[in-house]
């Protein structure tokens, strides 16, 4: 009899631990449980570089502003170097051919002031000639055919020179408008030039101020991959910044619970070492059922599965990152 009641409570405990291992790992609802964890940002780099410096250690905090890793990129130096002399032959160039073209309107103003003193003495002697001509007729009171032919000649050779000299006037002009035309045509493309340059040489500054990498907000600096030296790659992470307080919380949702969550339902977070409980809102759902973390399983050697629930919550908290909380359903989200 004795030896029926002990296999009778044998079985009873057996069923009861069934029991409690199914309420808690299959079927229990409401509460379930998760880990408070922190958005990264992953520091990186658009170009292949070196590191020069790298300016934090793991685990410190730094804040928005600070300094935290310094590159290096030999092609930009060369390349502002090929500006600069660049725009050192450009400059140079646009000055000789101001001056070239200064030198060449002097020599046509100077042609043309030795030509026309020439045409205005040679229109002045013609001129005193045909006086003299007309004061000695006057005076022999001449008036006969020939005298009145030689006074029209010599009027003919004086309109001769003078448009003579109307036409090395316009064609002086002209040389010299061709010319300033010349030298301005020649200043807009070497100022279109030195405009090209100073862009780029802005462009290449500007990315040079980005090989300075800085802090974009307050946080811990997590893993860091490289060495001062070292050669990194286009979109490599260098470094990884967390946030200082978490902003999410990982929650596991047991596969059989019967209180599904939506996104947007707002749920309770509760500090497993405080007590202490925030409001959190749920931002996504696991598409797929996988097995929850070790740290998870009330038994470590038996396995659970559930889906992964994603909660954003506000950083301003007292949580510790990596602490393990409870998580409550409390208002369905409005989209409901």
């Amino acid at each position: 009899m004795r030896t029926r009641l002990l296999s009778f409570a044998f079985w009873l405990a057996a069923v009861g631990l069934i029991v409690f291992l199914n309420f808690h790992f299959q079927g229990q609802t409401g509460v379930f449980r998760g880990i408070a964890e922190t958005s990264e940002i992953t520091v990186t780099t658009e170009s292949a570089a070196e590191i020069t410096q790298i300016f934090v250690t793991q685990g410190q905090t730094v804040h928005a502003g600070d300094t935290l890793v310094r590159l290096k990129r030999p092609d930009l130096d060369l390349r502002l170097q090929q500006i600069n002399r660049e725009s050192q032959h450009v400059q140079g160039q646009t000055s000789a051919s101001s001056s070239d073209i200064d030198r060449r309107v002097g020599e046509v103003r100077a042609a043309l002031n030795t030509r026309s003193n020439q045409i205005r003495l040679e229109i002045r002697q013609l001129q005193d000639l045909r006086k003299r001509s007309q004061e000695l007729a006057e005076r022999l009171q001449v008036r006969t055919a020939p005298a009145s032919d030689s006074s029209q000649a010599v009027t003919l050779q004086i309109k001769a020179l003078e448009r003579e000299l109307a036409l090395a006037e316009n064609s002086a002009q002209s040389q010299v408008a061709l010319l300033q035309g010349s030298r301005g045509m020649q200043h807009s493309s070497g100022q279109a030039q030195a405009s090209s340059l100073s862009e780029e040489s802005r462009l290449i500054s500007s990315e040079k101020s980005r090989l300075v990498i800085l802090a974009t907000q307050t946080g811990v600096i997590g893993t860091i991959n490289y060495h001062a030296g070292e050669k990194v790659n286009p979109f490599n992470p260098i470094l990884t910044l967390m946030a200082p307080t978490p902003t999410l919380v990982r929650g596991y949702l047991q596969e059989n619970a019967t209180s599904p969550l939506h996104a947007g339902d707002t749920v309770k977070v509760v500090s497993s070492l405080e007590g202490s409980a925030i409001d959190g809102q749920v931002v996504g759902l696991g598409t797929r059922i996988i097995e929850l973390p070790l740290r998870l399983r009330r038994i470590s050697t038996i396995a659970v599965w559930g889906r992964e629930v994603t909660i954003r919550i506000a950083p301003q908290n007292r949580l510790l990152l990596g602490e393990l909380v409870s998580i409550e359903p409390r208002i369905k989200g409005a989209s409901r």
